[in-house]
Order: structure tokens, then sequence, then C-alpha cells
């Protein structure tokens, strides 16, 4: 079940926030630490911020944390967490979801997907294979923007995105029809997409203690 309105969001909602493209390290030789979120990703941080009082939790792909003044929490102290691990392994839409629920413990905390507007109808693709009958909330960050103005941005964004689609289509497929994953198994290997979340980005489940988000 999905409904795309910010204002319907319940106080105490689980916020994920999806990455759009970034600028790539702050530090070349450090490939795999902070990152230069660009325009889109701090769109979506400045969309968190400005629904702080929505959530318990937000869990975030890296390129929208390190935009934040903090990556570990917003401004009004909700904790921020990384959905996975930034590391060699492609971590595709479809498998970033998965790792965001996977840190989640037992519970029927409602969703809110905060993401780019050229993105969220992919992420609602491979959420609904995910979440089953969650209660789910989609938000566009705000208009298209990019990781910054140069002319090529979109063109690039459609053709990746265009992979996107197809490649979470075929995870999607797999998870909804046990019998195509063994048809799938093949190219999704080749193209090494995951239907979960990878084992070298996977982290560990969070814990609520005394109503504190814990690692």
């Amino acid at each position: 079940m999905g409904k795309e309105s910010s204002t319907e969001i319940p106080e105490g909602s689980v916020g994920l926030a999806l990455a759009f493209l970034n600028l790539g390290p702050k530090e070349p030789a450090q490939p795999f630490g902070r990152l230069i979120p660009g325009d889109a990703n701090r769109q979506i941080a400045e969309k968190l911020e400005s629904l702080a009082d929505r959530f318990s939790l937000v869990l975030a792909q890296q390129a929208v944390s390190d935009a934040l003044a903090d990556p570990t929490q917003l401004s009004d102290g909700t904790p921020v967490f990384q959905m996975h691990r930034h590391c060699d392994v492609p971590v595709y839409t479809f498998a970033a979801l998965g790792c965001a629920l996977d840190r989640l413990p037992p519970g029927d905390w409602p969703l809110a997907v905060i993401a780019h507007p050229r993105h969220l109808r992919r992420i609602q693709m491979g959420l609904s294979a995910l979440a089953g009958k969650r209660q789910v909330f989609y938000v566009a960050s705000g208009p298209a923007v990019y990781q910054d103005d140069h002319w090529s941005r979109p063109l690039y964004w459609s053709a990746k995105n265009a992979a996107g689609w197809l490649v979470d289509g075929l995870l999607a497929a797999s998870l909804r029809w046990p019998m195509a994953a063994s048809l799938l198994r093949a190219p999704l290997a080749r193209i090494n997409a995951h239907i979960h979340c990878p084992e070298a980005a996977r982290l560990g489940r969070l814990r609520l203690v005394n109503g504190h988000w814990q690692e």
C-alpha cells in the first residue's frame, strides 16, 4: 500500500532516504569515505529536515546522510543510520531497500520514502515486492535537479534509470515468483545484482532500547 503525500505521514514513521547520483568521494584516496553529495542529494536532505517531526528514525544511503549538517542525525535530534555499508559491491535500488528493511526489528512502523522525483516509481516497484501490506508513503524531494547543472546530467540519469528499471524489475520478479527466480539466476549473477542485501554491504539490525534507537 503506498500513498504519495507528505501531509499524511504519521508521527513515529521510519524515513527511508534513497540517494541520487553523487559527485564522488571528497578524498580520492579514500573512495569509501565521505562523499560529495551533489545538488539532488542535498535536496533530499533538505526534505528530510522539513519532515523531521514525522520520523522516529531515518535510514539513508550515504550520499544523503553526507549532505546533512550531521550525518548521524537530523537537526531536531532524530537519529540517522546507514541503510547499508558503502563498499565496492554494487547495491542496486531494490537491494538497498532490502538492506534497510533488514536493519529494522520486528514492528509495524509506517515507512516514508524520500527520494528524487525521477527515482520514486522504481522505488515503489521494489518496495511493493518487499514490504507487503505495510503502510508506505512516497514523497518526492522537490522539482527534478541533478548532481549539478551540467547539460548531460538528465541524459545520463535517463539511461541509468532505464537500466535500473530492468535490473530491479528482474529482482522483483525473482522475489514475487519463485519459478522465475531459477530462470533469472544466471543473468542476475552476471551483473552482480542481489535480491537481498549483499553480505559485504550488510549492517546489523538496530535495537529500540528505552525509546532510543541503537546499533
